[in-house]
């Protein structure tokens, strides 16, 4: 099986890059990264979004700023395949709570899978249990 492909397998197998997180970046630089995915309602999941940068000062100014946010700022790529997601919408002037976040349209647009896709994702599910179950980390 040739690489492109198993690596598209790999992407639906993370729900389109959803359950190996996001790294948010600003200006060239990794600010935070996004785990745990929860579907929170219909097309919105919440993340986990920890600082990578060490001042808290400068975290709070970057990651709480409505202003960053209102510009979309930030890009987020993926931790596992080093992919941007095409657009991303924050739930209004996203205020992290309880150290998560609300986002829509984080995932990686690669179309929906072929029907061999679909058998081989059924066949590779049947041989290593759940997508869930697989590690996407990066």
């Amino acid at each position: 099986m040739g690489s492109a492909r198993e690596r598209r397998l790999q992407i639906f197998e993370s729900d389109y890059g959803r359950l190996a997180g996001w790294y948010v970046e600003y200006e060239e630089s990794r600010i935070a990264v996004l785990t745990d995915p929860r579907p929170a309602d219909m097309f919105w999941d919440s993340y986990k979004i920890e600082p990578l940068v060490e001042d808290p000062g400068e975290a709070v100014d970057l990651l709480d700023s409505p202003l960053h946010w209102d510009r979309c700022d930030f890009v987020f790529r993926n931790r596992a395949f080093d992919r941007t997601a095409p657009g991303f919408a924050a739930a209004g002037r996203p205020q992290i709570q309880n150290g998560r976040v609300l986002m829509r349209g984080l995932y990686l647009d690669i179309g929906r899978p072929s029907s061999w896709e679909r058998l081989l994702l059924w066949l590779r599910g049947r041989q290593g249990g759940a997508l869930h179950d697989r590690s996407f980390s990066p």
